[in-house]
């Protein structure tokens, strides 16, 4: 939360006003055309894609090694693809509240009334990615290596 109202400072401090008028200093707002429904539905659905790639590429002991990184990284410019002309497509609730934030600091509008479906919608992706990657990945825990036990770390 502190490096994103520190970023969202930076922002109004390097472009001055205009920054305030750009989108809440690069924040999040529900485009036109869209609901809270469905920008909400689009970000737990971008959080969730997000989480389950995290897990099964990053957390899970059985993933190759290596590529980590890049299909996380090919997961969210997808997500901002597609959820972006919905939401912004920022599945972080930090990533909204910085902007904001340093939007209302220096004296612009910010839509405090849509910060609610930010934290909503990623919460309610990430624990459904917990549970189906839970039901279907059905990972085991890890073990250590030999000649290694638990007590001796």
């Amino acid at each position: 939360m502190g490096g994103a109202l520190g970023g969202g400072l930076l922002v109004n401090v390097i472009f001055g006003s205009a920054a305030l008028t750009a989108n809440v200093s690069g924040g999040t707002v529900v485009q036109p055309g869209h609901t809270y429904l469905q920008a909400g539905v689009a970000e737990a659905v971008g959080t969730a894609l997000l989480l389950f790639t995290i897990m099964a590429l990053a957390v899970d002991a059985r993933a190759p090694t290596g590529w980590a990184g890049l299909i996380i990284g090919l997961v969210v410019a997808c997500e901002i693809r597609v959820i972006g002309p919905i939401s912004n497509g920022l599945v972080n609730p930090a990533r909204t509240f910085g902007p904001y934030a340093a939007t209302t600091i220096f004296g612009g509008h910010t839509p405090w009334q849509e910060f609610w479906l930010y934290w909503v919608g990623p919460v309610i992706g990430a624990v459904v990615a917990a549970a189906a990657y839970v039901f279907v990945a059905q990972p085991r825990p890890s073990t250590p290596p030999p000649g290694r036990t638990p007590e001796a770390e």
